[in-house]
């Protein structure tokens, strides 16, 4: 079945406890761990390694419940998981963040009328390309 856990795995990104699942309607498996995301490498090397995962008695038996690293909280995305570690940058403020942040132009008639004009255009081509 689809979305299944067939196995765990420990993660070649982070670390931690990945869960191997089948796609629906095809041979291949794909890991999906909740810090990195999905792996959906279609390798025969490595869809050797996650199948063998998958035949370890040991793979669902070793799984550790992700709520017990963190005292019982389930774990969500945050500011430090979805940061680029690598590249920093003191200067890079988030237009979120910006208190100073302002709309670059702002939506005037003229704007809207522009829009309407060239939905008009690319319908009527449209329209004439159906005709012939």
């Amino acid at each position: 079945m689809a979305g299944e856990i067939l196995g765990h795995i420990e993660c070649d990104g982070c670390g931690q406890n990945a869960g191997i699942k089948k796609i629906s309607n095809s041979p291949l498996l794909y890991l999906h761990c909740k810090k990195c995301g999905m792996d959906r490498r279609s390798g025969a090397a490595l869809q050797a390694k996650w199948q063998a995962a998958i035949d370890s008695p040991q793979s669902l038996d070793t799984a550790q419940d992700p709520t017990e690293n963190q005292g019982g909280v389930e774990w969500s995305p945050s500011r430090e998981t979805h940061t680029n570690k690598h590249v920093s940058n003191p200067e890079f403020i988030p237009a979120s963040e910006d208190e100073n942040a302002e709309n670059p132009e702002p939506i005037t008639g003229r704007n809207i009328l522009t829009g309407v004009a060239v939905f008009l255009g690319f319908l009527g081509m449209a329209l004439k390309s159906i005709r012939r």
